[in-house]
């Protein structure tokens, strides 16, 4: 299981894979990206198409600006075509239309 060095205010932490829920641009700083677990989010100077390259099949791209740990997911709301998450600390994210079908067929197969 692979563990990521993550920043939080000004500590450097180090995160399991297993703790991730999802990683997504960061609103307000360039080139950087937020890892969100239940105990808070993370940063991290890198993009999401190169910590897709580097993960192995766990992280898994739902939306431009969002990768999702599959073993996180919980379900998924059609209409809204958003993706639940087994703690409700964690808010739902959207997902795209084009991974919507492809992601949950994958989820339903873990």
């Amino acid at each position: 299981m692979k563990d990521y060095i993550l920043y939080q205010d000004r500590a450097i932490v180090k995160v399991p894979l297993s703790k991730i829920y999802y990683v997504t641009t960061h609103p307000t700083k360039a080139h950087a990206v937020l890892f969100v677990t239940a105990e808070g989010n993370f940063e991290a100077s890198t993009s999401l198409a190169k910590i897709e390259e580097e993960s192995t099949e766990e992280l898994i791209r739902c939306h431009r600006k969002f990768l999702v740990n599959k073993d996180k997911i919980a379900g998924f709301n059609h209409e809204t075509r958003t993706i639940m998450f087994m703690d409700d600390r964690v808010s739902d994210i959207a997902c795209s239309r084009r991974h919507f079908t492809i992601l949950k067929n994958q989820w339903k197969n873990i």
